[in-house]
């Protein structure tokens, strides 16, 4: 006989392995396309501009979308590690691109040539701040570039930092918290009546 407790165990163990396949699926997804896309020599800093902002768009989509199933998981911390793992394969997909493009226009944009690995290397490495100094910016191009993804980084670790202490909250703080005025509001409204 299976009991209600039971029952619930079975129904967390479907949905953990649920949210690690849709994670597992959409990571080699983007790795497939990243293996895939072409990259065409000579591409001109506008093509460089329009690709980056086509997948800077691409990428706020996904952490929209990540977002919205963070708010409505009934299990908010295995929701962020799946937004976390795809959200940061994108990150560094989608400047490894940048940085390949780049590097495809003529003269010395690296200190060495990039190829779709050694692209996604210097993007992991910049992402993790590693930075081991093997592959460097010498553009200024380049350099800008890698100023954008640094920044883009710090916000995006403290976008995760503040989603997992949000997660780990118990359940009822979370929700007390969405049906609460702030206490800025609340103060406002005092002021007023008095």
């Amino acid at each position: 006989m299976v009991t209600d407790r039971k029952r619930k165990r079975l129904t967390a163990t479907k949905y953990t392995a649920i949210v690690l396949a849709r994670t597992v699926v959409a990571v080699a997804i983007i790795l497939g396309l990243y293996a895939l896309v072409p990259i065409d020599k000579g591409d001109s800093d506008q093509t460089v501009l329009f690709v980056m902002t086509v997948l800077g768009v691409i990428w706020l989509l996904a952490v929209a979308r990540q977002l919205v199933r963070l708010r409505r998981s009934q299990n908010p911390i295995l929701q962020v590690g799946e937004a976390l793992a795809t959200v940061v394969v994108l990150l560094v997909v989608c400047f490894a691109l940048t940085a390949m493009m780049i590097d495809s226009a003529p003269g010395n944009q690296y200190s060495e040539n990039l190829d779709k690995t050694a692209a996604f290397y210097y993007s992991m490495t910049v992402t993790t701040t590693v930075g081991f100094g093997d592959i460097t910016p010498t553009s200024h191009l380049a350099r800008n570039v890698a100023d954008v993804q640094m920044f883009v980084d710090l916000v995006a670790l403290a976008a995760a930092l503040r989603a997992l202490t949000w997660a780990v909250q118990p359940s009822s703080k979370r929700s007390n918290r969405r049906s609460q005025p702030s206490a800025e509001s609340a103060d406002a409204g005092e002021s007023k009546t008095a």
